[in-house]
């Protein structure tokens, strides 16, 4: 959950609401839908610009990320279209509506799905740590 700085009746969280995972042919299929919800707690409507990020891989030729629902409702913006969205920035511009807290929030959900070899794996930091860590202890034991 993340307040909006100055602006103590704003404050924005982000739910991960389904991960499917399934394996196709050779392939792993994974896919996400994710809920951001904005509320208001204020006397007036509020415009707000929502930010989340899609995955980035080093190598994209690895993972084919295809776009499901949610994506419509992108910022039209030339500027975030030409610098942001090519490197997986997400942006709404959204109007949060006077008093829209709790069920009443202002929902952007969107969902997306990745589709690799299943022989490839993919890791975020924590998960390279972790890596890192299992190799270590596999060392220690093949030296004992």
């Amino acid at each position: 959950v993340l307040g909006f700085g100055a602006d103590p009746q704003l404050s924005a969280s982000r739910q991960l609401v389904e991960r499917e995972q399934e394996q196709q042919g050779g392939n792993t299929r994974i896919s996400f839908e994710y809920r951001l919800a904005v509320e208001n707690y204020g006397k007036e409507a509020t415009e707000v610009r929502v930010f989340d990020r899609l995955p980035n891989f080093a190598n994209g030729d690895d993972v084919n990320l295809t776009l499901g629902s949610g994506f419509d409702g992108l910022s039209k913006d030339p500027v975030y279209l030409r610098i942001d969205r090519p490197n997986g920035i997400l942006r709404w511009d959204i109007t949060a509506e006077a008093g829209t807290t709790g069920e009443k929030a202002t929902l952007v959900p969107y969902a997306y799905t990745l589709e690799f070899d299943r022989n490839y794996g993919l890791s975020s930091e924590v998960d390279d740590r972790l890596k890192e860590q299992f190799k270590m202890q596999q060392r220690e034991r093949l030296t004992k």
